[in-house]
């Protein structure tokens, strides 16, 4: 019996906070000269909101042709303040294996196409339900006694115990000969991660009176991560910080800044099919900012409310009416590779020398940890 290390954090810890700062250097940048900015991190909660553990099976292996055992483990979640919700526990290979009245093996799955009554297995439908509907892609006759295919809620902090009541192969189906298999079973949970972004802005009638005086212009940046596995990250392209074009500027436009954001996966598992889901990302710009229209990723579309803007990956149409994205943001290698660009500005120019301004993010996915199961079967005193 192996346990999944992978998923187990360090015992005891609970809430972890990191606070990273520092100066970033920004020579060769106009203002560069005269500003300082001071860039904290601040990481919420734990990374594998939820862990496996405490794997067990009754009786142990070596086990015995037609015997009846129980696989139970501890789905533990370690997010102090947040639920995790639509937790499914799916055993999807477990050969040899039975169910908990050996009648039918595990692995047996009703393909599509074929109905329960075809093959004599599980509740046959009338005729008359089945016209022009096609089966489900599988069944499973294998099933825990809670947060099956129905799902189930983790409370912050709680441990629930799962249990899967199996049989052993008959000595027939392993031609009395001692078998090594193995049970392979996931754990999947619906979760939200979340970004905190304060940034600065400055106006250069400052950044021009500074370079006069010699004095430092000090701003503030901050990064506030949420728990969970996906981490929504931003960068700006260039300058750390947002430019105003003061009150007498050269242009009559104010100068725009460029953000990147990027998705990745942190944790111990993977996000189920790699991506996050249509409409299910959403960026919130304060009032103050202006997305430029046709200047930002196509995977989302952004409205502004008068109160703030809000962009959602709900996919876009160009000018035609066609549509160039369906708001899908693949992951590859754990970490999203589409531009996720968007380019803002200020509405109005600064009426103070600096400002600082929130932008926020949330993203909601599903997530997928594996584990297994090493055992053997063995006809009694084959040895």
């Amino acid at each position: 019996m192996r346990k999944p290390s992978a998923l187990l954090l360090p015992a005891g810890l609970i809430l972890v906070m990191v606070l990273i700062s520092g100066c970033t250097a920004l020579g060769g940048l106009f203002g560069g000269d005269v500003i300082n900015v001071q860039q904290s991190i601040v990481q919420n909660g734990v990374q594998d909101v939820i862990v496996v553990k405490d794997i067990l099976t009754i009786p142990k292996s070596p086990l015995l042709p037609d015997q009846q055992l129980s696989l139970s483990f501890i789905l533990e979640n370690k997010d102090k303040l947040k639920d995790v919700k639509n937790v499914r526990i799916d055993m999807f290979n477990a050969p040899t294996m039975r169910n908990s009245g050996g009648t039918t093996l595990c692995n047996l799955y009703v393909a599509s196409g074929y109905t329960q009554c075809d093959i004599n297995i599980g509740t046959c439908l009338p005729q008359e339900t089945l016209a022009g509907v096609q089966a489900p892609p599988q069944q499973r006759y294998c099933i825990p006694d809670q947060c099956g295919a129905e799902g189930c809620v983790i409370l912050p902090g709680e441990e629930k115990p799962i249990t899967f009541t199996l049989m052993t192969p008959s000595s027939n189906d392993i031609k009395n000969i001692k078998t090594d298999t193995k049970l392979d079973f996931k754990a999947t949970y619906e979760f939200d991660g979340s970004l905190n972004y304060i940034v600065s802005a400055i106006s250069t009638d400052e950044i021009v009176k500074r370079q006069r005086s010699g004095d430092k212009a000090n701003l503030f940046t901050t990064k506030s991560y949420g728990s969970g596995p996906v981490q929504i990250d931003v960068e700006l392209q260039g300058a750390p910080y947002i430019l105003s074009g003061g009150n007498t500027p050269i242009s009559t436009s104010q100068p725009e800044t460029v953000m990147f954001f990027t998705i990745k996966n942190r944790g111990s598992g993977t996000l189920v099919n790699s991506q996050i889901d249509s409409n299910q990302m959403q960026i919130i710009f304060p009032p103050e900012l202006e997305v430029v229209n046709g200047k930002y990723s196509e995977q989302f579309s952004c409205t502004d409310n008068g109160q703030n803007t809000v962009c959602k990956n709900t996919g876009n149409v160009d000018s035609t009416g066609k549509k160039v994205s369906d708001g899908v943001i693949p992951l590859y290698r754990d970490q999203s590779r589409s531009s996720l660009r968007f380019t803002v500005k200020l509405k109005q120019p600064l009426n103070e020398p600096f400002r600082s301004f929130q932008i926020t993010s949330t993203v909601t996915y599903n997530y997928e940890l594996r584990n297994s199961v090493a055992m053997t079967i063995n006809p009694f005193q084959n040895v």
